[in-house]
């Protein structure tokens, strides 16, 4: 306690301690609305200790706040604040203990100081107010607006309010710690949390609320959801918040235009909240975004039915090659080796087709797998020009084969059964036509002189098939003199059924 004839009492630092400031911006309570609660305890300060003038001030280093005021004299009172000069309550901060002044004029701590006239304080008597963390961020107290005796009942009972006020302080930050923590979480989580009230009003969203709507979280509290989420979302919505509020629970997946313009898929659930008394007082909304789950679903169905469709197409695919081949060969050695050397073929393509998970593949990296094998270790003699060009599936399948039967015609009768002979391969795509297409051309150099064949060989069958049935293109095969040459129209995008 402390009376006595001294500039400052206790130690100034523990007022500008920054442990002490950072409980002071903690509480909350600095430029707070009045409550309820504060109010009736400096109410009864009044009362019970008699006094015309009962204060909760919370203290920073540059003013005192107060939290709530009982009889402060205008435009104090009104105003809720003064400068920290004014203040008798910081002398509490720097004693850390109780504070008795009984006549404020003859005190020498205080009888300069402007709040002792400003504020008709000439008695003063206060107790520290503790944070959850136990700093003493402001202090009760009792004034008079006369010199007056203090007992120590005063302050036994002022520091029984006091103890009220800091454990209520302290559930407070209990609370807010809780609320903090509960706020990390649920911003961790992939799913969309908000709170609306009865009236459909945001008390609180989480992070991947706000993000979903390109906004802040502070661009939801206590707005309205037909202004926030627009005209289009809210009529979405709106009939599943009036089933909550009813007191209904609705689990749901619901297709939705973001703002962004993209359509998503969300798995909806909307609950009640209920008050003490049964009462429906809000909605908790939980969102989650499964649209990319649902792309994936939808992928995976299409690659089921692909797949049944690529068997289909390459059991009839080798069916009809076998019998072509078995009717044209001499032998079983020789169906064999032509035989096998064309299942390589289909199954080189359909290995290059899983890699990509059927979606296709790059026309350049398919005539390679096909015709190097048939080419030597001198790259130059396979020579490719053309632009980059992504096929089908189906095209990928039939032009693969074409070019297995083309290079292996030409290892064995053209231009790479000799050592001088090269392959030029050129493509480029065809601007007209209703099917996006290329024209393709192989050109033999080198090789032996060509004359054309008394009868046409499934080789050719095969190519002209391929190309036509297949995929709905062409192919005209050439038998010059110089060098076999093969020119094919084939749609890049078809994807038909196989007919032999």
């Amino acid at each position: 306690m402390s009376d006595g004839p001294r500039q400052f009492a206790g130690d100034r630092h523990h007022i500008t301690d920054p442990q002490r400031l950072k409980a002071v911006s903690r509480s909350q309570l600095r430029d707070s609305p009045r409550e309820e609660y504060f109010d009736q305890l400096t109410m009864l300060v009044h009362e019970v200790i008699g006094t015309p003038v009962a204060m909760f001030t919370v203290v920073d280093d540059k003013k005192q706040f107060f939290k709530s005021a009982y009889g402060v004299a205008e435009p104090w009172h009104t105003r809720r604040e003064t400068p920290i000069s004014y203040s008798f309550c910081q002398h509490v901060i720097a004693l850390q203990e109780p504070l008795w002044i009984e006549d404020a004029l003859e005190n020498p701590l205080v009888c300069d100081n402007p709040g002792t006239e400003a504020l008709q304080m000439k008695a003063y008597l206060g107790v520290p107010i503790l944070s959850g963390d136990g700093q003493v961020i402001g202090a009760l107290s009792a004034i008079d607006t006369a010199p007056r005796k203090w007992s120590k009942s005063d302050q036994k009972f002022l520091e029984k309010f006091s103890r009220l006020i800091s454990l209520e302080l302290g559930s407070r930050e209990t609370l807010q710690k809780s609320r903090d923590q509960l706020e990390m979480l649920t911003n961790h989580v992939p799913v969309m949390i908000g709170q609306l009230d009865a009236q459909k009003r945001y008390m609180l969203v989480n992070d991947s609320y706000a993000r979903f709507f390109n906004l802040e979280r502070k661009d939801f509290t206590g707005r309205l959801a037909k202004d926030v989420l627009g005209s289009e979302v809210f009529a979405t919505a709106e009939p599943n918040m009036d089933r909550a509020l009813s007191g209904e629970t609705i689990v749901q997946e619901v297709r939705m235009s973001s703002k962004d313009g993209n359509e998503v898929a969300l798995h909806v659930n909307y609950a009640p909240d209920f008050d003490e008394d049964g009462a429906v007082k809000g909605i908790s909304a939980a969102i989650v975004d499964i649209t990319k789950e649902m792309q994936a679903d939808k992928h995976r169905e299409m690659l089921v039915q692909e797949l049944k469709h690529r068997v289909k197409n390459t059991l009839a695919t080798v069916q009809a090659i076998s019998s072509q081949t078995l009717r044209n060969a001499t032998d079983l050695e020789q169906f064999e080796h032509v035989f096998r050397g064309r299942l390589h073929a289909i199954a080189s393509a359909h290995d290059i087709l899983t890699q990509s998970d059927y979606q296709g593949i790059h026309l350049r990296t398919l005539i390679s797998r096909q015709v190097e094998p048939y080419v030597t270790t001198d790259s130059g003699r396979l020579i490719l020009d053309g632009p980059d060009i992504y096929l089908s599936g189906q095209s990928a399948q039939s032009l693969g084969l074409v070019m297995h039967e083309l290079a292996t015609n030409a290892s064995k009768y053209g231009a790479l059964c000799q050592s001088t002979g090269k392959i030029h391969i050129d493509w480029h795509t065809l601007e007209k036509g209703e099917v996006p297409s290329i024209s393709l051309n192989w050109a033999e150099l080198g090789g032996p002189p060509v004359k054309a064949p008394e009868k046409t060989g499934f080789g050719s069958r095969l190519i002209e098939t391929s190309m036509s049935q297949s995929l709905g293109g062409n192919a005209t095969l050439r038998y010059d003199p110089e060098g076999f040459n093969a020119s094919l129209i084939v749609p890049i995008g078809v994807d038909r059924k196989r007919e032999f």
